[in-house]
């Protein structure tokens, strides 16, 4: 099907150009003034100057490649530049969303922990951040760019190297996925940031009078309420830049995607990914790997690593629930993540491993698909149920008397529930959106796509939490002081802080051994990636 994007821009080339064009200069001409302002005049001072600083460079710099080239630089010199420049637009959209996430922590920081802030944001740390954020943002596109991926719908192998993913895929899981995680971080901040400038007390007003007047209050107020807006406004830019491939009218799917995305930085409400255009190849089967060429060794060793598998962790639950190595509360979490994985490699041996050789079209039939569905939703429990514990045994060495508070027996039950509903409902939900009707073949890939991105999302959110619990459950065990552990004796004795430090060290392996399972699973489409749930136990 002809992309109607494409028909309007190549009748109407100039009214296009000087649409993006005028959209650039508009773009630039706000933004070069507000960094004029916060550079020359110093409206922001020090390192939160500095934030701004960054963020007005990565405006200016993709409002004028948007000006030049996407204007009439596409007329004049389409090929001058090459990728580079839409590259680089993409850049400056995830950096500023990136600079958006700092200048909120820099103002929640000064609200919530004024001290902290102080140590916070030196600098030193300033700068460092501030390259951080690009470099991610630097890193965002490249792996959307480079990373393996094909421009035809094909089966990828690993042996074969072949990667299975569409390119299109990857583009968008690397640069909406960085965003949508930022813009939701910021929006929570922003809030957090609100609602503690609204709970203020009289006291906290009279101890610093300088920097909590009513004035200096209203500004920050004004600021925080500026960037959660933004917070909303750039899903909804997204959401409407996403269904604007899918207008059937060349001047509405132009209006609503292209030009859209040039208008956003001058309105400042913006920063989404831009559209590129791949390829689109008719579908072939390659079925020169290795699944296909030895089916029957494949599926031996697939079945063998999930039987291994099913002992393994198993016995697990088997020590938890006779043996009550783990106690009553904290046993429940143990129980629900290792019954996951049971019955996670027990699926996906008894129908995936012995489908290479007796059934290996399974993956088109209804049990085939549910049985993925199932997959999916056991895989996201486990890594919820890893962050669970993790936060449990960091609660549990800094601050002992609110654990007690946290995982009561009611509680932990809802935690339990709430770890399986999520995956279930993002699951679930996915299925009612219009795209994922099984009448639009055409359309059952863009379902995938959302899904996956869902998923992934809350998976390597968790991993990254998980990872930061234990980090820092392990830097206070490491640092405790004496009077601490002499006054918490009864629960951090020698041998119990020893055995808490080795729990913290094994939860932080574990979420970096997830790290090959999403790449062996994602990029080549390996069905050994189970090979990792015998390592997680």
């Amino acid at each position: 099907m002809v992309d109607p994007l494409s028909i309007f821009v190549h009748e109407n080339p100039v009214v296009s150009a000087i649409l993006l064009t005028l959209s650039g200069f508009l773009g630039f001409l706000i933004n070069a003034f507000i960094l004029l302002k916060v550079a020359w005049h110093k409206v922001f001072p020090g390192s939160f100057g500095w934030i701004w600083i960054s963020r007005g460079v990565a405006y200016c710099t993709s409002s004028f490649l948007t000006m030049v080239c996407m204007g009439f630089g596409s007329l004049l010199f389409p090929d001058a530049l090459g990728i580079l420049a839409p590259t680089t637009i993409l850049m400056g959209w995830i950096e500023c969303v990136f600079a958006n996430l700092l200048i909120a922590l820099n103002r929640c920081l000064l609200i919530t922990h004024p001290f902290s802030f102080k140590q916070v944001f030196t600098n030193r740390n300033t700068v460092i951040f501030i390259i951080v954020s690009w470099f991610m943002a630097l890193m965002s596109v490249v792996a959307a760019l480079y990373l393996p991926c094909n421009d035809e719908e094909r089966a990828g192998s690993l042996f074969s190297m072949e990667p299975s993913l569409h390119c299109s895929y990857i583009f968008i899981v690397f640069t909406y996925g960085p965003m949508w995680l930022a813009i939701a971080t910021t929006l929570l901040i922003d809030l957090y940031s609100i609602l503690t400038l609204h709970r203020t007390n009289k006291v906290r007003d009279r101890l610093s009078a300088h920097n909590w007047s009513p004035q200096h209050r209203r500004k920050i107020l004004k600021l925080c309420y500026m960037l959660a807006a933004q917070c909303v406004v750039n899903p909804l830019v997204m959401f409407i830049v996403t269904i604007g491939d899918d207008v059937q009218s060349p001047l509405l799917s132009f209006l609503s995607t292209v030009f859209l995305l040039s208008l956003a930085d001058s309105i400042d409400g913006k920063n989404e990914s831009l559209s590129y255009e791949y390829m689109e190849n008719e579908a072939q089967d390659v079925e020169d790997d290795f699944e296909h060429r030895n089916p029957l060794a494949a599926s031996v060793i697939l079945v063998f690593i999930d039987l291994s598998c099913v002992i393994l962790h198993g016995y697990i639950l088997y020590k938890v629930v006779f043996r009550r190595v783990f106690g009553q509360l904290f046993g429940w979490i143990w129980i629900s993540r290792q019954l996951a994985l049971v019955i996670l490699c027990v699926v996906d041996g008894a129908l995936f491993g012995s489908s290479l050789t007796l059934y290996p079209d399974i993956d088109v039939t209804k049990v085939g698909q549910c049985a993925a569905q199932l997959l999916v939703v056991l895989s996201i429990h486990v890594f919820i149920s890893s962050l669970l514990i993790a936060f449990n045994r960091c609660l549990l060495i800094q601050k002992p008397l609110t654990f007690k508070n946290v995982f009561t027996t009611k509680k932990t039950a809802y935690l339990i529930a709430l770890a399986w509903l999520i995956p279930t409902g993002i699951v679930v939900s996915t299925r009612f959106l219009p795209f994922c009707t099984d009448a639009e073949d055409v359309q059952l890939p863009k379902c995938f796509t959302v899904e996956t991105l869902l998923s992934g999302l809350i998976v390597y959110s968790t991993v990254i939490l998980t990872f930061v619990s234990d980090m820092a459950a392990i830097w206070t065990l490491r640092q405790m002081s004496k009077i601490r552990t002499e006054f918490l004796s009864n629960h951090l004795s020698p041998g119990n802080r020893r055995r808490q430090l080795n729990f913290c060290y094994m939860l932080m392996l574990e979420s970096l051994v997830a790290i090959p399972s999403s790449i062996l699973q994602a990029f080549y489409d390996s069905p050994f990636w189970n090979v990792v749930v015998i390592l997680d136990g």
